[in-house]
């Protein structure tokens, strides 16, 4: 869709039958069957009435317990609540700067913290690379100085920095020797000995470093004006760091945030959206009552329940467990071999499988794209006979008849090429409607993303009108008036990727009356998400009023999402019972015979004149 014209595309329509049509009909739901899928129908239906409350988050996906966290509430949580609880506690000859590079180096660990300035204070300095002395950081200007590292002994006045330990660099090399450091999120020590650079210095290296880079200066040509402002002659004189500055936003500290989330992944767990920062803190796993089979064995890879969905705060849903996108009805496992066979060559080696035959000398791939059963082999000369594989040499002056015809062999043959092309078309077809899904799912994200445009625009109109006293209040919209288009965006990208897994589980699914079942869900949950995607896209394509088209719609938006969610976790629900009853194949098994074959044409034997 594009949305370069504030229209939506014709394009956007996409048609889900293939060319040719796929039969699934051998097996065939009974009455007590079919009675099953029309009572689920009816216990999803919702009728029109405005004070039906949208449904809870999906019960599937509540059962892990988590904590949502920023990166910036980490940091301040984990790293600097317990600085500021250690200075409360007057630790001696410790400022807010020591005490953040002792917990830094002790993996803030409070206690060793608290042990080591109270215990042998001297050493433990030292292990922090904390001067015994009092701190004396400074930045001065020096003329015809020679940097120990770039060598630079120009007559010009050269700025430099140095810690406590009077070991001074030009500040230029200081800068990148600290940004070269800064990812790693361990404490950056002075060059030339184990003295810590605070953090509150490294975050004005890492400043001065973006300023250069923003402007498209050079950091080895151009100068550093660290003397400019009042904040920078602070920082070169080693003033210790306010508490009022907002720490999170250190570099170093998010590095290090980092790292340490890196180092335990069992409780932590970034987000997988792009450009998300944001983790999740897994607080207790996702718990059910059924747990254990009748043999009492525990179906944790097969229990669904028990897949740890959570959402991060900028409201991306990931299962905390392969750190995949929401994949419900599929179990992590299953995820794992699905991916694995659309980005492997499996596919492609069936193709080549089905397609061609080896050269029975050199073992060549070879394509018949002729009716000549004569064949030569491009890359050593074998002549030899497409059908029975023998040297063409032994079939005598019966030039085009092969009379090494050995009926069996060839039926076995064809067989077998049959089953390949029957195998690599149903996972075409599987494939091609996921994959279709997920183009969708792009575009409903472009057009729920300019829906919620144009009605926060509207809301934001709306209220600067009311404070101008232009429109009465009882006459405006509030927020919680329309908190319902939010909820509907939200639950037709929920449900938009439940249905495009549900292909997935489709294409693992054995034959059956379940799979008929599971295919009458499918078709329910996919017409009510396309309605649903209709109306946004009406909307979206409404250029003037699209507001009181919204409004107008209100009942429509929220029956619609309503009944996503309640088909979606039934759908949900339904895939659960299939996994208990272990109708799952992973193995590439004999397609089934309801798929129609694909028609090949015989190659029939050539007659031709004998030279």
């Amino acid at each position: 869709m594009s949305d370069s014209d504030g229209n939506i595309s014709e394009d956007l329509e996409f048609d889900y039958d293939d060319d040719e049509e796929v039969s699934f009909s051998e097996f065939t739901a009974d009455e007590n069957e079919i009675d099953l899928v029309n009572k689920f129908e009816e216990e999803v239906y919702i009728k029109k009435d405005l004070k039906k409350e949208a449904p809870s988050a999906n019960r599937l996906q509540a059962r892990a317990k988590y904590k949502a966290w920023s990166l910036e509430e980490y940091i301040n949580h984990f790293f600097i609540s317990k600085c500021k609880k250690l200075q409360s506690m007057k630790l001696p000859n410790c400022d807010f700067d020591d005490i953040l590079i002792m917990l830094h180096a002790k993996n803030w660990g409070e206690e060793s913290v608290i042990n080591g300035c109270y215990d042998n204070p001297t050493k433990f300095f030292e292990d922090c690379g904390l001067p015994l002395r009092k701190r004396n950081n400074t930045f001065e200007v020096v003329k015809n100085f020679l940097c120990p590292i770039c060598c630079s002994d120009d007559d010009i006045q050269t700025e430099t920095y140095s810690l406590t330990c009077n070991h001074k660099f030009c500040v230029a090399c200081y800068t990148r020797y600290v940004v070269g450091l800064v990812h790693e999120g361990k404490l950056i020590t002075c060059p030339e000995c184990k003295l810590s650079i605070p953090h509150g210095d490294v975050q004005k290296f890492v400043n001065v470093y973006n300023e250069q880079q923003q402007s498209g200066s050079s950091v080895l040509n151009s100068p550093f004006k660290f003397v400019v402002d009042d904040a920078s002659k602070a920082f070169v004189k080693g003033s210790p760091i306010k508490t009022t500055i907002d720490l999170s936003s250190f570099e170093l500290l998010k590095y290090a945030a980092k790292r340490n989330i890196d180092s335990n992944p069992g409780n932590f767990k970034y987000c997988p959206a792009p450009d998300c920062m944001h983790l999740v803190e897994l607080l207790s796993p996702a718990k059910d009552g059924r747990t254990e089979s009748e043999n009492g064995k525990t179906m944790d890879e097969e229990n669904i329940y028990k897949v740890p969905i959570v959402t991060c705060p900028k409201s991306h849903e990931f299962c905390y467990s392969c750190q995949f996108e929401n994949h419900l009805p599929l179990p992590c496992w299953l995820v794992k071999a699905w991916i694995k066979k659309c980005n492997d060559d499996s596919e492609t080696a069936n193709w080549i499988d089905a397609h061609t035959q080896s050269c029975p000398k050199c073992d060549s791939q070879i394509e018949k794209n002729g009716g000549c059963n004569h064949m030569t082999c491009s890359t050593c000369a074998y002549h030899f006979c497409w059908i029975c594989l023998e040297e063409w040499a032994k079939h005598g002056h019966q030039y085009y008849a092969c009379n090494r015809f050995d009926p069996d062999t060839v039926n076995a043959a064809q067989k077998y090429k049959k089953s390949k092309r029957l195998t690599l078309k149903r996972y075409i077809f599987f494939y091609s409607r996921f994959s279709v899904h997920e183009t969708s799912m792009e575009g409903d994200s472009k057009t729920l993303k300019k829906v919620n445009e144009k009605m926060t625009k509207y809301m934001n109109e709306e209220s600067k009108r009311r404070n101008n006293a232009e429109v009465s209040s009882t006459n405006s919209l509030s927020w919680i008036d329309v908190q319902f288009l939010h909820d509907a965006i939200r639950q037709l990208t929920n449900g938009r990727k439940t249905l495009k897994w549900t292909y997935v589980f489709a294409f693992y699914l054995s034959k059956s009356n379940f799979s008929e079942i599971f295919e009458q869900m499918q078709d329910y949950l996919n017409k009510t998400v396309e309605d649903l995607s209709k109306i946004f896209e009406e909307i979206y394509a409404k250029k003037k009023d699209s507001s009181n088209l919204i409004m107008q719609n209100k009942l429509d938006i929220i029956n619609l999402s309503n009944l996503v969610a309640q088909r979606q976790e039934k759908m949900i629900e339904f895939a659960f019972t299939g996994l208990e009853q272990k109708l799952l194949r992973l193995e590439e098994e004999k397609p089934e015979s309801s798929l129609e074959p694909v028609q090949t044409q015989t190659q029939g034997q050539t007659k031709r004149k004998q030279r």
